[in-house]
This record gives structure tokens, sequence and C-alpha cells, in this order.
């Protein structure tokens, strides 16, 4: 049986405009609630972002403030602010500084002397030495390069000195920091 509707086409139309004007005044209100609660969500985060930078600075000013009266300039405080940045990455990228010296304790050759290591923030290695042969610098770098911590390594100069009756190299080698310094 067909279902017969008495009441006139205009009102049968109002009713379904009705339900479509309610339906698009609750999505609206959906929309709009959703929209302030991730307005006022973001601005929450900003908030906190804002109040951990200014811990941050105020951190940073105490921090020159002891530097500067135990002597240091502000270059020198700026150098040891970012020592200690590369240092935390470190930390942070887990890489194993003791590994990182005990293999090259195992590799270096009798008759090298490093009188400089530094750390650099792209997982860079520097060390800065002194030989008595160009034979011992080449042992070194090989051992670098066979090593599973250390790749890139490059030779980046050497300088000759003659002291008395020898002959000094200085040298520099620049690698990088493979696997985080783990084998």
């Amino acid at each position: 049986m067909k279902e017969i509707n008495l009441l006139p086409p205009s009102i049968l139309n109002s009713k379904k405009r009705r339900k479509k004007v309610v339906f698009c005044f609750l999505v609206i209100l959906f929309v709009a609630v959703i929209l302030v609660e991730g307005y006022y969500f973001v601005l929450e985060k900003v908030k906190y972002v804002n109040s951990k930078v200014q811990q941050v600075e105020a951190q940073l000013n105490e921090h020159e403030i002891l530097l500067q009266k135990k002597g240091f300039s502000r270059e020198e405080a700026q150098q040891v602010v970012k020592q200690l940045n590369i240092y935390n990455e470190l930390v942070n990228q887990k890489i194993f500084l003791s590994e990182v010296f005990t293999e090259i304790e195992n590799i270096i050759p009798k008759g090298i002397q490093l009188r400089d290591v530094s750390f650099y923030n792209d997982k860079k290695i520097v060390l800065k030495g002194f030989a008595l042969s160009n034979i011992m610098i080449a042992q070194f770098i090989a051992g670098l390069e066979n090593s599973p911590l250390f790749k890139d390594v490059n030779l980046s100069f050497i300088n000759t000195q003659n002291q008395l009756e020898n002959k000094i190299l200085y040298f520099q080698i620049v690698c990088s920091i493979n696997n985080g310094g783990k084998k």
C-alpha cells in the first residue's frame, strides 16, 4: 500500500528545511566548539613554552653573571655555553665517549701524542697531535678508518717543525663518530 500524506507540499518542505537548518546549526556549533577548544589548547601550549623560555633565559643570565664574576669575558662565556650544548647533545644522542676514547687508545701507535680532542654537534671529532714520522700518522689514520666507531676519516694538515735534531710533525685529523660510539 502506498502512503498518502494530506499535508500540503509547502508544509512538508518547511519541515525538511527546518531539519536541515537545525542540522547545519548543530554542525556549525560543533565546529565552533572544536575551534575554541583548539585555540585554548594552543594558547596554553604557547604559555607553557614561553614560561620555559623565560626560565632558560633566567638561568642563562644567572650563569652569565657568575661567569663574569669569575673573570670570564662574554666571548669565553659563550664558548663555555657552546661546549656545554655540544656535551648535552652528545649525551642526548647517546654518544659513548668512553668507547670512543678506549678505541682511540687501542688504535693510536706508540710515538703519537694527542694534544687536543674536540667534539662538534654534527658528530665530528677533531684529533690534533704530533708524531715523529708520516708512517705513524698513516697507521693512525688506517686504524681509525678500519674501526667500526669512525667514518669519513680525513687528514686536515701536517706541519713540520725541527726541534733540536728531531723533526716533529703536527697534524689534525677530522672524522665522524659512527653509530653513536657503540661497537
